[in-house]
């Protein structure tokens, strides 16, 4: 089932770019943060209601990694967005699409935790291998 969950994530942040390439060429990246925050905190409390979702105790550690979450994401849909606008969407999300090579990097930085195999590296080449050629 996994696969099909980041498949169809995939194909959802497939469609959101496309949207965000025509989005910003009229309007700002700010403007969609205060939007989509809005109505982010308004779908989330009102689906928190129907569930009956108790909100969760955090630790200091957990609301501390929380909270570094929040800005990594705030910094990146930015420099992403900006991409966009300097550019276009298909090119910002090709470059863009390296990210588990650093999601690989930071596992094994703050976490000591890697679990790939030969045939992930050889993935791994050819995203580079990609990037190098939309580069150019």
């Amino acid at each position: 089932m996994w696969f099909f969950y980041a498949l169809g994530a995939a194909i959802l942040w497939g469609l959101q770019y496309s949207l965000f390439g025509q989005y910003f060429k009229s309007a700002n990246a700010l403007s969609y943060f205060w939007v989509s925050s809005l109505l982010f905190t308004l779908v989330l409390s009102i689906a928190q209601l129907f569930l009956r979702t108790p909100f969760p105790a955090y630790s200091t550690v957990q609301w501390g990694s929380v909270i570094a979450q929040v800005f990594c994401g705030i910094a990146a849909n930015l420099l992403c967005f900006w991409a966009i606008q300097n550019k276009n969407a298909s090119l910002a999300g090709f470059v863009e699409i390296c990210y588990p090579l650093f999601i690989i990097l930071f596992s094994f930085i703050l976490f000591k935790d890697v679990q790939l195999l030969p045939k992930h590296y050889l993935g791994g080449g050819l995203i580079l291998a990609g990037l190098f050629f939309i580069s150019r």
